[in-house]
């Protein structure tokens, strides 16, 4: 065969491809060979064919789909509509960018407390106690996804927005520490939502002096005659070994957990990498048979 032609597998070697990516693009019309022997079905290519498919190659790297790349080859665009698809593509893969960075920072910071902290379950104490009921002030926050990153995401904003409404009410709070609760997943809809709380030290005054609505409330935390209680020391977001030593001595010692989990945050290190924190964790239980206990031990 004559003319410039060239048989796919001498074309494919040509363009440093594969026969089978030719074979595709030929049948979803990007690339058809420009002859074919209708004995054979042998497929030839032409050497003025090697620019188009080195065209397609560009595109496929810059993350543009089959279906895009046909339309940027074959339709009339004009520069100013090429210019703004690539525009759009730029967009879009700065945002796998930062997405695929938050990624491997959120890897890095929990490979860094492992390597760091080399916690065991075996390390934290967990007690058990008697808690009275608390008069606090709240905030009802969304959690869509239970990850340590997001949770403390959710928490840092809900308690910003707590306090700013708090201080525009010139409200009187404090004697304790903040305190995170987890709503029970038995009892409503979203069982990912948590309050952010503040202990009140006067009775929380109306609405701010603007008026505007803000979510935050009063609320009574509940007496609990028996929690199950560890204190982690470290970052806020390390707190799975805590959680595993907690879960091991309730069911190791003849108790179950009845109630929604309770954080109080005794010292805040300012940031969730903070190993200056200190947080407690707290669970209430009873007896497996049902029997409601107080006291400071099994």
């Amino acid at each position: 065969m004559g003319g410039g032609l060239f048989k796919v597998g001498e074309f494919a070697r040509l363009a440093q491809t594969s026969v089978k990516t030719l074979h595709h693009y030929d049948e979803i019309g990007l690339l058809p060979p420009a002859h074919v022997e209708e004995a054979t079905g042998y497929r030839y290519y032409g050497a003025t064919q090697l620019p188009r498919l080195i065209r397609i190659f560009t595109l496929r790297e810059l993350g543009f789909s089959l279906e895009q790349v046909g339309a940027l080859l074959d339709a009339p665009l004009t520069r100013e509509q090429i210019a703004a698809l690539l525009r759009l593509k730029r967009d879009e893969l700065r945002g796998r960018v930062r997405a695929e960075q938050a990624r491997l920072d959120a890897v890095t910071r929990r490979l860094e407390r492992v390597e760091r902290e080399g916690t065991t379950p075996g390390a934290y104490e967990v007690q058990v106690k008697a808690v009275g009921a608390l008069p606090v002030v709240a905030l009802r926050c969304a959690l869509e996804v239970p990850t340590p990153e997001q949770i403390s995401l959710v928490v840092h904003q809900g308690f910003s927005r707590l306090f700013r409404s708090l201080h525009r009410r010139r409200a009187r709070y404090g004697g304790g520490p903040n305190i995170i609760g987890w709503l029970d997943a038995e009892r409503h809809e979203a069982p990912g939502d948590l309050l952010v709380a503040a202990p009140l030290s006067a009775p929380l005054p109306g609405a701010p002096d603007d008026g505007a609505e803000d979510g935050v409330f009063p609320v009574t935390l509940p007496a609990a005659p028996a929690v199950a209680s560890v204190i982690h020391h470290g970052p806020v977001r390390a707190v799975e070994g805590a959680l595993v030593a907690l879960f091991e001595f309730v069911g190791e010692n003849g108790w179950r957990i009845s109630g929604p989990r309770r954080d109080l945050m005794w010292q805040y290190g300012g940031d969730p990498e903070s190993g200056d924190s200190v947080d407690e964790i707290q669970f209430p239980i009873e007896r497996s048979g049902g029997t409601e206990a107080g006291g400071t031990g099994p």
